[in-house]
């Protein structure tokens, strides 16, 4: 339950949380500890996301487990440099590969509008429309700033593919994620994820 509440990435039905009660025996408490460590694993694998990703909020990324120890959620799910997407429009947007997922990090800056070019193929049209379900996801956790063209993310939004990500941030039909978004060491995320296939 704290795990799931902490994560945040899905509601959760039972208002009750669980106080902890008793400590459990040290060897029960190992036992529940690797049989947490392997419901995080096999829960994706069957398609439920409910433990993936970052906790909700920097001061819950530390949960206590049976053993009264903690799981570390960013230090067990990151798996990637922090990559930034900055425009000269003010934007200004940080990803991770978190958990195995292209993930666009909350607290950041984006657009708070779709730009349509115009005279658009129908591909491209098709594009805008399905970018434009994604933005409007991502505005639903995003806080509008001055002059309404800006928006904060209030929290993690994760995306199919960092092209995905790059054009929900800019606002656009398509952008290619792959040169957009750039480590501090100036490698590019294509760059990286070649050099992590050769390793």
């Amino acid at each position: 339950m704290r795990i799931a509440k902490t994560v945040g990435r899905v509601s959760l039905e039972n208002v009750q949380g669980p106080t902890g009660g008793a400590d459990l025996p040290e060897a029960d408490a190992s036992d529940m500890d690797y049989f947490i460590e392997q419901v995080r694993i096999l829960m994706p694998v069957l398609g439920y996301d409910i433990f993936r990703g970052r906790a909700a909020s920097a001061p819950e990324r530390a949960v206590k487990t049976a053993g009264q120890g903690t799981l570390g959620l960013d230090d067990m799910t990151v798996d990637s440099p922090q990559f930034h997407l900055q425009t000269t429009k003010d934007i200004d947007a940080q990803a991770q590969v978190i958990d195995g997922e292209f993930t666009v990090l909350e607290g950041f800056i984006v657009s708070a509008m779709m730009r349509s070019s115009g005279k658009q193929s129908e591909s491209t049209a098709r594009q805008f429309e399905n970018r434009s379900l994604q933005h409007g996801e991502l505005m639903k956790s995003a806080v509008t700033l001055d002059g309404g063209s800006l928006a904060r993310l209030a929290k993690d939004v994760v995306y199919s593919s960092p092209s995905a990500a790059a054009s929900v941030v800019l606002g656009r039909a398509s952008s290619n994620g792959r040169i957009e978004w750039v480590a501090e060491s100036g490698l590019s995320y294509g760059t990286w994820e070649m050099s992590q296939a050769e390793a």
